[in-house]
């Protein structure tokens, strides 16, 4: 009879915040900064080192109205696609809705304030 050795599968934590994430990682790396097959697309995606990632996606709060513990997404310019920074969903939406247009959100403020 033959055995086979079968290598041992290594699993870790996705190394986001808030991320619960558990995946599989190649046993000849190292475990510490990995990140999940999510958020490391996201990275590719934009182009951005992991360092500067990590340092966007572990802040703790939303770079618009300072909400914790909700999703969040990486806010990027559409034309440049450049990375600004981590928002919760429904600012995102916000600046989504308003096609990242100053105009349209100080129409939107002047509206508020008149309606008050």
């Amino acid at each position: 009879m033959s055995y086979q050795y079968v290598k041992p599968k290594v699993f870790t934590n996705c190394c986001i915040d808030n991320c619960d994430r558990l995946f599989e990682v190649p046993t000849y790396k190292a475990i510490g900064n990995n990140l999940c097959p999510n958020h490391n697309a996201i990275r590719r995606k934009h182009k951005i080192p992991i360092s500067t990632f990590m340092d966007l996606m572990n802040t703790p709060h939303c770079g618009i109205c300072g909400a914790t513990n909700v999703k969040f997404v990486l806010d990027h310019d559409h034309d440049t696609n450049s990375v600004r920074e981590k928002l919760c969903y429904r600012c995102n939406s916000l600046l989504g809705q308003a096609l990242d247009d100053k105009k349209i959100l100080q129409a939107a403020i002047e509206y508020l304030e008149r309606h008050e």
